[in-house]
């Protein structure tokens, strides 16, 4: 499946619970990973943790939920990073 129909598919899915891009960017590296493209989910990770941080700055230091959602996409997207890290650096079979 292409980059872009996984992505026109996260961004809706996003939108449907509420979560911005970063979401939506962090379900398209899902899925580029779960299909095997390890090459393309790498930068969608990165492009997520970016826009997370970003986010950080946006939420109300009283919105305890809004900083739980953002601690589970970061350590979601981190993980999932570092496992296209690993799977990048080792040697084809």
């Amino acid at each position: 499946m292409p980059a872009t129909d996984a992505f026109e598919r996260a961004v809706p899915a996003s939108a449907q619970y509420a979560g911005p891009l970063d979401e939506a960017l962090t379900l398209l590296g899902d899925e580029e990973l779960r299909a095997g493209n390890v090459e393309a989910a790498k930068p969608a990770y990165e492009l997520a943790l970016a826009t997370l941080q970003a986010s950080k700055k946006a939420v109300a230091k009283d919105d305890q939920i809004g900083h739980a959602r953002l601690r589970g996409m970061i350590v979601h997207a981190r993980t999932n990073h570092a496992v296209t890290v690993l799977r990048l650096a080792q040697p084809s079979p």
